[in-house]
């Protein structure tokens, strides 16, 4: 499109870039508020979720086919839990993002899913004993509901907003089955495997109008429509090894490494544009405006059936103590490798992310579990619009109750927030302009475990 003809900037003292730039934002936030960036956007497994996740040196019960195999070799007989997070909401807030005070972005994420179920149980083979495991587990959820409307004039220079409206619906879930198998190599030290099938899949519908002019002259209004379709799935073969050592009876080291292989993925993108020229009364504009530089319903499209060739690795090392009979401690540091993705927005840095919890044992039935995260941001700097530097720190409380029946049940608050976030375009960034962004999670989960 040749932009002199189209805004006869001479004629109505206006500067090209500006209004380059409104619609430029126009077509382009579209940004997905998924939790791709972070990797621990939810904590899995009953007991370890209390503590922050940091249970890699612990591991003896059926989420450690997650956390780590190894110490599965050290549950009893037959082991079963389930977790699920019965409320979780999500909040994002981008503040002045087009540099107005007053345009404030909010999105809101709140669902039911499941978290956790897992089963593991002892068998012998030739003479040796061993423990199988079955494990399903969502890491990551997303369902999110945008409805939007800013009909508050807003003005940068010659350059006028009258309205803008966005309507958007994201879906997105991880999903991952597994079997295990975990042995005592000694009496100390337990070794195990977990092999199973990912599904992750991502769908997003973005629909967006802007209507602007040019401050002191009311002949000409600009219209802008756009509606963007994108979707993506990675599907394959995810790995976890683990080894649990028993350092003394109370003392204890975990290491354990998780690996996603890609099989079958897809990314496509599609997008329905229209600009038009408007008389006030909202009628075509047919003044000097060159007809042929506006279009309607222009069509784009994209397709990769290359995601990622590699997905982030994650290498954990923990440890855990006893302080007392009734006082547990353990520490994570959980190290994930970087990907990149043909698709800017899908590429990932090296991240570190540690967690520390502990569990309180009161009169034998009660226990009080907490735990302190970190989940930082991954996101790469390839993209040319997302929200970066979103490093979370996470709050976890769960108080458990088990009965005479040797059956526990828990309920977990996991609370995460940021504060440093901001949102990052590459025409705001060449302006000095990085809008703040809020954004926290409550979740709050329910379990039960049991050794039958």
């Amino acid at each position: 499109m040749t932009f002199n003809k189209f805004f006869p900037y001479n004629k109505f003292n206006v500067n090209k870039k500006k209004i380059l730039f409104i619609i430029y934002l126009i077509f382009k936030f579209n940004y997905s508020m998924a939790d791709w960036q972070h990797h621990n956007s939810f904590l899995i497994g009953e007991r370890a979720a209390g503590m922050g996740g940091a249970y890699t040196a612990i591991s003896n019960d059926p989420s450690g086919i997650y956390y780590n195999p190894g110490g599965v070799a050290f549950t009893k007989n037959t082991e079963i839990s389930l977790s699920t997070v019965g409320y979780f909401i999500e909040d994002i807030k981008v503040n002045s993002i087009y540099g107005f005070s007053d345009y404030q972005y909010e999105i809101k994420n709140s669902d039911i899913i499941t978290g956790f179920f897992g089963f593991t149980n002892k068998f012998t083979l030739f003479d040796e004993e061993f423990f199988w495991g079955v494990a399903v587990y969502v890491p990551d959820h997303t369902n999110i509901i945008t409805n939007l409307n800013f009909n508050s004039p807003s003005y940068i220079n010659n350059i006028s907003i009258k309205r803008y409206i966005v309507n958007s619906r994201e879906t997105g879930n991880e999903s991952n089955y597994q079997v295990s198998l975990s042995k005592l190599i000694r009496e100390d030290l337990g070794a195990g495997i977990a092999v199973g099938v990912f599904n992750i899949q991502h769908d997003e519908i973005n629909t967006n109008n802007i209507l602007g002019g040019i401050v002191n002259n009311s002949n000409f209004y600009f219209e802008a429509d756009n509606i963007d379709v994108s979707s993506y799935y990675i599907r394959g073969i995810n790995l976890n090894l683990g080894i649990l050592y028993k350092l003394t009876e109370y003392l204890s080291i975990g290491f354990a490494a998780n690996f996603k292989f890609p099989i079958f993925q897809n990314y496509s993108r599609q997008a329905l544009e229209s600009l038009y020229a408007l008389n006030p009364d909202g009628t075509p504009y047919t003044g000097t405006i060159t007809s042929n530089t506006l279009y309607s319903d222009r069509l784009s499209s994209d397709t990769n059936n290359t995601v990622a060739k590699i997905m982030p690795y994650r290498f954990s090392l923990g440890i855990a103590y006893n302080v007392t009979k009734n006082i547990l401690v353990s520490f994570d540091s959980s190290y994930f490798t970087g990907m990149h993705s043909a698709v800017d927005k899908l590429s990932l840095k090296p991240i570190f992310n540690y967690s520390l919890g502990s569990e309180f044992k009161i009169l034998d039935q009660f226990s009080i579990r907490l735990g302190l995260f970190t989940n930082n941001y991954a996101g790469s700097s390839f993209a040319s619009e997302q929200i970066i530097n979103a490093d979370f720190i996470g709050l976890s409380t769960g108080l458990a109750y088990t009965n005479e029946n040797k059956t526990t049940y828990s309920l977990t608050s996991v609370y995460q927030r940021t504060s440093s976030a901001q949102y990052y375009n590459t025409n705001l960034a060449a302006q000095g302009r990085y809008p703040s962004v809020s954004w926290y999670s409550v979740a709050i989960l329910a379990g039960v475990s049991s050794s039958l």
